[in-house]
């Protein structure tokens, strides 16, 4: 499924997907506003369980569940939130 489309026609990328573009948590867009009102949620872990099915979900699990705060977390295997990507994912050849 495409994400949102943009004023200009362009299909803007999830979240999630946003998220993984930009790397570094200080680089990632702000949240939507629907996960900021999950936060909020009387049942914050039943929130989280309809969010968060994708790998995509860039937040962690507990800070979401226990106290509503959104932590970023890495969403490369093996890597750090903070740790730079390689340029080139692409298999050795």
């Amino acid at each position: 499924m495409a994400g949102s489309k943009t004023s200009s026609g362009a299909v803007k990328p999830r979240a999630g997907t946003a998220c993984l573009r930009a790397g570094r948590a200080a680089a990632r867009p702000e949240p939507l506003e629907l996960v900021r009102a999950f936060t909020r949620a009387k049942n914050r872990r039943a929130a989280f369980d309809a969010l968060a099915p994708s790998p995509f979900f860039p937040y962690e699990y507990e800070p979401f569940v226990e106290s509503g705060e959104l932590v970023h977390r890495s969403l490369v295997a093996g890597r750090d939130l903070d740790e730079a990507a390689c340029e080139d994912l692409s298999e050795p050849r």
